[in-house]
């Protein structure tokens, strides 16, 4: 909660610099205090805020509102207030600002985004005053060109921007997509010219901003086999980083393998699957540092289950099992697959909603634990699970979702709820959102957010299945 009053004041900050409104100020301030509420009360209680506020619909004042509530973690509301504010004012900011997503949105060949960006240019000339919003689509032509590995043709988009910042990350993009091309040559120079740049404002930056980066780079040289030196990098950022996240412990611990460091890389390694956050990868460097250690993995398995006990105790444990009691709605919903599915013909079985949408990044992110969470109940026919498409920006999501899915092989029954009204019947506000309904269609726990490892999640989820069985 403080992290959120950190940057809606940070916000506040620079709506003040940029108008000196009295009224921006109070209305702010109103949404500052009432991030203490507990959700849904603190939701409900800032859109009442925000409908006052932008009751005359001026754009300034819906532009001001929808940021706002960007900053504060409500995109949906967000978008929709931007799109209401394109409609009513079609060339105003908010329609640049609408139409401009939509180019960053294309990953189609370079020539179909180029002319959407010209097109978009003709229609909302540059001011001077929104130079970054040009510079950003400048930077992302360049990576599609790149994709294509039309490497001259990115340059040359790149050499447009003048923003700093923005050069270094698209250079270290530009640098993966020509590492995973096998264009090491290229990969090189893009990489050390994006380096160079985030040098030269690396210490104006909080360090735990530009731990990501550093790791981008040390996983970089990891993937050249510059062994020595990617531990040179990796170990500064992880000695430095007060915030040490399982992607960066996990990075720190395959390089420390690579350099035969395997003791440290097996403690390393052990402690994050004790903690929840295992997955296919981890388990494969700690039966390998294992390995390196012990000469042999005769006695792995032995090593490794009270580790996955450990996890599984305190996963459950730290759970607060309380059931809801909710009577779920019913519905009927097209299947991306063909045909209609309903709660009535689900009747006797547990089913697991899971509310998601393409351009929710969380709910991609959970979808490896929800893969082998399906897996795990494969065998069990009255454990359903459907994943429910909804609050979507696009009006035909069905080719992408077909597309995703097929790319990650997930298994996954996609329901498509194009208007929402399912969500909204279920109260869904945010996603990813996961519903747990028992056999006699009753909401018993709701999930909102994703959980950092995968293992965690599994078996959170997990107990709330077994527990839902045994109270039937």
């Amino acid at each position: 909660m403080k992290y959120l009053q950190f940057i809606l004041l940070s916000f506040l900050s620079l709506t003040l610099h940029a108008q000196s409104n009295p009224r921006d100020s109070l209305f702010i301030a109103k949404c500052t205090s009432l991030l203490t509420l507990e959700n849904p009360q603190r939701e409900t209680a800032i859109l009442k805020e925000v409908r006052a506020y932008t009751i005359k619909g001026d754009e300034p004042s819906l532009i001001t509102a929808a940021t706002l509530l960007f900053y504060i973690g409500m995109p949906i509301a967000s978008d929709s207030i931007y799109v209401t504010a394109a409609k009513k004012y079609p060339k105003g900011t908010a329609a640049k600002t609408v139409a401009f997503s939509k180019v960053m949105k294309m990953e189609e060949n370079s020539s179909k985004v180029e002319a959407a960006y010209n097109k978009w240019l003709k229609q909302f000339p540059g001011t001077g005053n929104d130079k970054d919003l040009y510079e950003t689509a400048e930077a992302h032509l360049a990576v599609i060109y790149a994709k294509e590995r039309n490497y001259s043709t990115a340059e040359k988009w790149l050499s447009a921007v003048r923003d700093t910042m923005l050069i270094a990350k698209t250079n270290i993009n530009i640098a993966d997509l020509a590492m995973t091309a096998n264009d090491t040559v290229q990969a090189r120079k893009s990489m050390e010219a994006g380096m160079e740049k985030f040098k030269l404002l690396s210490y104006t930056l909080p360090y735990d901003y530009r731990v990501p980066y550093i790791s981008q780079y040390a996983f970089f040289l990891y993937r050249l086999r510059h062994y020595e030196q990617s531990l040179a990098v990796i170990s500064d950022a992880y000695n430095h980083a007060e915030n040490k996240t399982p992607e960066l412990e996990k990075l720190y611990a395959k390089i420390l393998l690579a350099n035969n460091r395997s003791k440290e890389a097996m403690l390393l390694l052990s402690g994050l699957l004790k903690k929840g956050n295992g997955d296919e990868k981890l388990l494969a460097d700690l039966k390998n540092a294992y390995q390196q250690v012990n000469g042999s993995v005769t006695g792995y398995d032995a090593y490794v289950q009270p580790l996955i006990d450990t996890m599984k105790l305190k996963i459950r444990a730290e759970l607060d099992l309380k059931m809801l009691d909710e009577k779920a709605p019913s519905f009927s919903l097209h299947a991306l697959d063909g045909g209609m599915v309903s709660l009535e013909k689900l009747k006797g079985k547990i089913v697991i909603l899971d509310f998601w949408a393409t351009w929710c990044g969380p709910c991609k992110a959970s979808f490896p634990a929800m893969k082998a969470t399906i897996n795990k109940y494969a065998a069990d026919s009255s454990v359903v699970f459907l994943f429910v498409d909804c609050m979507e920006r696009v009006k035909d999501p069905t080719g992408e979702i077909k597309i995703f899915l097929s790319k990650n092989e997930y298994p996954f029954k996609v329901l498509l709820d194009s208007e929402s009204t399912v969500a909204d019947h279920y109260g869904v506000k945010a996603i990813p959102n996961k519903i747990i309904i028992d056999s006699n269609g009753v909401i018993r726990f709701r999930i909102i957010g994703a959980e950092e490892g995968l293992d965690a999640a599994v078996e959170k989820l997990s107990a709330m299945i077994e527990k839902v069985k045994k109270a039937a």
